[in-house]
């Protein structure tokens, strides 16, 4: 089964700004959502768990699976204000010596 290709806008365009997505594949094994890379292999975060859902009758696989995608992005620590275009940046303070 060849991988359906999806994205999710987390900013939209703005003056000189591009915006930010982020994308992902999937595919639609029965009643569930796989979320998996290009080549159809299943996406695993760090400790090896895999982005499924089982799809409800009412449910579109595009949407479940940009909620996979989504979550998948916030799991991997993109959640905190650090990052490009997230906010201002932390950094510790300045010691002298």
């Amino acid at each position: 089964m060849k991988p359906t290709y999806v994205f999710v806008q987390l900013k939209g365009p703005s003056g000189n700004h591009p915006g930010h997505i982020i994308d992902g594949h999937f595919i639609i094994e029965g009643d569930t959502v796989h979320l998996v890379d290009v080549n159809g292999e299943a996406e695993k975060d760090v400790d090896g768990t895999t982005y499924s859902r089982k799809l409800a009758a009412n449910e579109h696989p595009k949407v479940i699976a940009r909620r996979l995608v989504r979550s998948r992005y916030d799991a991997r620590g993109n959640k905190s204000k650090s990052g490009f275009g997230r906010g201002p940046l932390d950094y510790p303070p300045i010691t002298r010596v």
